[in-house]
């Protein structure tokens, strides 16, 4: 029986596991699907010498004497592939960053907002961001800032300011559920402590790359139907399991209200033994009723001794007289 349930308790666990998967996969499957985007983004920028309306190229070596003030143009477009609406936020931002001899192990880093945060929407069924921000810094103001660090710390330090020109992106893609948040960044380097010098542009932005959603399909009612059997086939396992040990506690009980029935009428002639000692060298009588071996006790006037074999399921009754030995074993259905 224990045999009989342990099977039918592993089949029932298999077909309820494979009805959830196949349940699951006819109602919630998903299917991956790609948003592809193109990013194009450029700093322009235009460095003016004091007294002089004149302005340098890019990419040259200014002498920072000579410089009044640098005129940045940031400009960021992205493309997508589906239609797309949502919001889009940008600000910039400065650090300027004072140190000794290590770069990275800086003494101050103060931060300036200098363009708070714009919010714009994306026109509905669009599928491109488009910004254009433009600022002037007063590249003496900032080498003013870096000598009164030097001041405070009384001795020479170098620094520069660092511009962040910061995107978030908030997008909600046609056909898809799930919305898309991204953060975008251009920087700027300016370095402030050297009598000549060269603005660095840092754009580290993928131009080419693609968003993946999980899309629901329709519903799939073949994998429902096979879900449905697969739980009919579990719980027929489960009423057979139910049905067993409803059985199993029938007989059970059975047994032992009949143990105790033959132990409490027959006190007088019954002894509990711990183990039967060697029954091998006695000629063995099966008997198959207890009344019997109870006649055969009072007869002789000898004791039966009696021990449970397995709890629950097997009780041996043992008479001996001489070279005889009576048996009877309460054996419970199964």
């Amino acid at each position: 029986m224990k045999i009989r349930n342990i099977l039918c308790i592993f089949l029932m666990i298999v077909f309820m596991v494979i009805s959830y998967f196949l349940l699951d996969r006819g109602v919630n499957a998903k299917t991956k699907v790609y948003v592809n985007y193109k990013d194009d983004s450029s700093v322009i920028y235009k460095v003016y010498l004091k007294n002089n309306d004149k302005y340098l190229e890019m990419n040259n070596k200014y002498n920072a004497s000579l410089v009044n003030k640098i005129n940045f143009d940031f400009n960021f477009k992205s493309v997508f592939s589906n239609n797309v609406n949502g919001y889009y936020k940008y600000n910039i931002e400065g650090i300027l960053v004072a140190y000794d001899d290590d770069i990275n192990d800086s003494l101050l880093r103060k931060k300036y907002i200098l363009v708070k945060d714009k919010v714009d929407t994306l026109n509905k069924n669009g599928n491109s961001i488009d910004i254009n921000s433009n600022i002037d810094i007063d590249y003496n103001k900032y080498k003013y800032e870096l000598e009164k660090v030097s001041n405070e710390f009384d001795r020479d330090v170098n620094g520069y300011l660092e511009l962040r020109f910061n995107i978030l992106e908030d997008l909600n893609f046609k056909g898809m559920d799930n919305i898309k948040k991204d953060n975008k960044q251009l920087k700027v380097i300016i370095p402030l402590s050297y009598d000549s010098f060269k603005i660095i542009v840092i754009n580290d932005n993928k131009t080419d790359s693609y968003y993946d959603f999980s899309k629901k399909q329709p519903v799939n009612y073949f994998f429902i139907i096979l879900g449905a059997l697969s739980l009919a086939v579990g719980i027929s396992f489960l009423g057979l399991v139910i049905k067993n040990m409803s059985i199993s506690y029938q007989t059970e009980n059975e047994y032992k209200k009949i143990l105790n029935k033959i132990i409490n009428d027959n006190k007088d002639i019954v002894v509990k033994v711990k183990k039967f000692y060697n029954t091998k060298k006695y000629n063995l009588i099966y008997i198959y009723s207890f009344n019997e071996l109870a006649n055969i006790s009072k007869k002789i006037k000898e004791p039966i001794s009696y021990k449970e074999v397995r709890r629950n399921t097997k009780t041996i009754f043992l008479l001996v007289e001489g070279d005889n030995a009576w048996i009877y074993q309460l054996i419970r259905e199964e």
